[in-house]
């Protein structure tokens, strides 16, 4: 009799944890897991990104470091110069690989322009451009000007 009495005290008392309850806390904890991960895939693929980049921008100042070594140099040698840089391809920084297409430019068009004229000798620009292929294609463009005999 005092069994009896339980279950149906257990029947009409109507609070308690229900299934709907335990799905919806689920699917609440579901979406806030999704979401952190979504964030932290976001985060890791903009670190491998800016990572890319920072090499990127190395490669180009010590191209654009190595052309101003022929600071003062005849415009013919600069030209040579620029042209023999653009040969590789795949660089080593820090023990890795970097795959990019160096494009070391001098910018002829400004070679005999007095927009460029300073005292006894004629600046030149010189432009690097290190293109790479992630998940799309990314460009970095660097500039500088070394001055030329006149």
């Amino acid at each position: 009799m005092h069994m009896m009495k339980s279950v149906e005290k257990l029947k009409k008392d109507k609070s308690g944890f229900l299934l709907m309850d335990g799905l919806i806390a689920v699917l609440i904890i579901g979406l806030a897991l999704c979401s952190l991960a979504y964030w932290y895939i976001q985060g890791t693929e903009t670190r491998y990104n800016a990572t890319q980049l920072n090499k990127a921008v190395h490669i180009a100042a010590e191209r654009l470091e190595l052309m101003k070594t022929m600071d003062g140099k005849n415009i013919t040698v600069i030209l040579d110069f620029a042209a023999a840089a653009n040969t590789n391809k795949t660089v080593v920084l820090d023990g890795e690989t970097f795959e990019a297409e160096i494009d070391t430019t001098v910018l002829t068009r400004a070679v005999g322009s007095d927009a460029y004229h300073k005292g006894d000798k004629y600046l030149v620009p010189v432009e690097v451009k290190v293109t790479w292929k992630d998940t799309k294609e990314e460009t970095l463009i660097m500039r500088t000007y070394i001055s030329r005999e006149v």
